[in-house]
């Protein structure tokens, strides 16, 4: 099941998840204040939504959306951020379910998605399938480059 979180006690649910999210993946120090506003700002203004998805009754990954632009358009899309599936739920169909909300809501409000593959414990195959078994095209991949 896929809902749009909306209440304190979403926002707090989605911000555990994200904590977890960052003790995997983060290379940065994650400061949980800013993590929480980032979630407040998504889920209480407008052009931003958190999507909670759910594995029976467990939360098993979120989606945020908001709209941005590039710095050379004013055209704007729906971006992810973040995008989380907890490890365990990761060969369920949660991320399919994900995918498939945030495609629709871009279909609604007549968006572009663009959702960047960013976890380095994910399987980008199994990803780039799943994404374009739902419709998504390959947009190309951000590099990061971290000095050791």
């Amino acid at each position: 099941m896929i809902r749009a979180a909306d209440s304190d006690d979403d926002i707090i649910a989605v911000h555990k998840l994200l904590m977890v999210m960052g003790n995997e993946v983060a290379r940065e120090p994650v400061d949980p204040i800013m993590v929480m506003e980032h979630i407040v700002g998504l889920v209480r203004k407008q052009g931003g939504a958190v999507l909670m998805a759910f594995h029976e009754s467990e939360l098993a990954g979120v989606l945020g959306l908001q709209e941005r632009h590039q710095w050379w358009t004013r055209s704007t899309f729906l971006a992810d951020a973040p995008l989380y599936v907890l490890p365990e739920y990761r060969n369920t169909d949660v991320f399919p379910a994900l995918l498939q909300e945030a495609r629709a809501i871009g279909d609604m409000v007549k968006q572009r998605v663009v959702i960047v593959r960013n976890n380095p414990n994910r399987r980008p195959k199994r990803a780039d399938h799943v994404a374009s078994l739902i419709g998504y095209s390959p947009f190309g991949d951000i590099y990061a480059f971290y000095p050791r």
